[in-house]
């Protein structure tokens, strides 16, 4: 299986924007509501923008890292502003969290108190800022979520080939292989196309966002499931969009300034008014439940990525052809098919709780039940040289039987739930919980993988 991940060119059939910056709002229409509060007790604040009743719902949050304060103050502007506003017309309803770090904002720190990147808790859910958010999506059930950081242009390695950032926006998509096919991905896809076109015709400079690393590869945003594009996406199947506003530097001036700021809510305006459009779309964009997709690697483009960069030492924009390895495209390698349910032995508590945390649903086995069940026998392991990642060498053998589950949480794989229960448990999954130690998922030669599967409803009386 061959998965594409890059813009598309082809034409499409959902509706787009003819974007012209006229919005209006009434003051009766908005309102606020604290979700939560965050780990020194400040309140995580959602203002709520245009009818209860609105049939298509969009979070637009910002802050999850709080020295990002471009963005904050460009969501906050979102409410406060008397000029050109949101749209909200019939079908749409905004809840807006301009700061979902309070915490780290008032320090001017990347991470909350308890020193945990919030971007990067969407799988364990260690924090309360992360866990309150969880909460409110699965409370609120938006059906698009827009996501709002900045990005730092100048980067080590590339200064070394006297090369800096200068794009004003960037922007991407989920790309979870679970999440980039079928027409949940041709959504985002749109999307992505609609938001960099409409952008670069206001003027500004927007790309998809475009990774280089220091080894010179070059690719887009990982496919890990624990940051909030792709774990939300994941998690509750709901399309997601990440901008990245460039983020200012000492020498800007106020006009450049208030430029990263205005782009930001341009490219938040953009996507509204593609969500009223299309909010059928939206509402009937489901991923696939047949089957999920445990693994991928990377391959390679033909041509280089070719990206706009400020070049010193004269300062000048360039078009400059990336010498690295532009890896755009994920190959599938590892598919498994969905059980009916998953067995967790309720031993197992800190990873019993990850789950609970998610609000997957669940039930404790009864314990005269027999259940027709699938276990692994982990024959050879070999761990990764790094940390959190899928061991080099793995074998295993799935085997069979009928058994109780006396002292089990049942985890049902339901529409709810989608394909995470399987990229999160199963043992071959390249963003499986068992790369955290604190799981009790720990993967070992010889022995018997602790998670089963239950591949049938019915139960069997001893």
């Amino acid at each position: 299986m061959y998965t594409e991940n890059f813009l598309p060119t082809t034409k499409s059939s959902l509706w787009r924007p003819e974007f012209d910056g006229k919005f209006a709002i009434r003051a009766d229409s908005m309102r606020e509501e604290t979700i939560g509060r965050s780990a020194e007790g400040r309140p995580l604040i959602a203002t709520l923008v245009g009818s209860p009743t609105a049939r298509t719902r969009v979070l637009v949050m910002a802050g999850q890292h709080g020295d990002e304060q471009t963005a904050i103050r460009s969501v906050k502007r979102l409410v406060a502003t008397n000029g050109p506003r949101l749209a909200t017309g019939a079908n749409l309803q905004i809840a807006i969290l301009a700061n979902v770090n309070p915490d780290g904002a008032a320090r001017r720190t990347r991470l909350n108190a308890g020193g945990v990147d919030l971007n990067r808790d969407h799988q364990l859910l260690h924090a309360a800022e992360t866990t309150v958010l969880h909460g409110f999506i699965r409370d609120w059930r938006p059906q698009l979520i827009i996501d709002v950081h900045n990005y730092p242009p100048r980067r080590k390695h590339l200064l070394r080939q006297n090369l800096i950032y200068c794009q004003d926006l960037f922007v991407d998509i989920p790309t979870n292989p679970n999440l980039i096919n079928g027409p949940f991905g041709r959504l985002t896809q749109d999307l992505l196309q609609t938001v960099v076109s409409a952008i670069n015709h206001r003027g500004y400079r927007c790309e998809r966002y475009t990774l280089v690393n220091s080894s010179g590869r070059v690719r887009h945003s990982t496919p890990d499931v624990n940051d909030a594009r792709n774990g939300l996406a994941l998690r509750y199947g709901i399309p997601t969009v990440l901008l990245e506003g460039r983020q200012p530097i000492r020498r800007d001036r106020p006009a450049v300034r208030e430029r990263l700021q205005t782009v930001l809510q341009t490219a938040i305006f953009v996507i509204l008014a593609w969500a009223e459009g299309n909010h059928q779309m939206l509402k009937a964009a489901k991923m696939p439940m047949t089957s999920a997709v445990l693994r991928s690697r990377y391959l390679a483009d033909a041509q280089a990525r070719k990206l706009e960069f400020k070049v010193l030492p004269s300062g000048n924009i360039h078009r400059v052809a990336l010498p690295g390895k532009y890896t755009p495209h994920l190959k599938v390698t590892q598919q498994v098919d969905l059980p009916q349910a998953y067995a967790v032995p309720a031993a197992l508590t800190n990873l019993c709780s990850i789950l609970i945390r998610h609000g997957f649903s669940h039930h404790m086995a009864n314990q005269d039940e027999f259940m027709r069940t699938q276990g692994y026998q982990l024959h050879a392991v070999v761990p990764s040289r790094r940390l959190h990642r899928m061991p080099r060498q793995l074998t295993l053998e799935r085997v069979e039987e009928k058994r109780s589950l006396d002292n089990y949480f049942i985890f049902p794989v339901t529409p709810e739930a989608g394909t995470s229960l399987a990229v999160f448990l199963e043992p071959q999954s390249k963003h499986g919980l068992h790369r955290y130690s604190e799981t009790g998922l720990t993967l070992t030669s010889n022995t018997v993988y602790p998670v089963l599967r239950i591949t049938q409803e019915n139960s069997y009386r001893g």
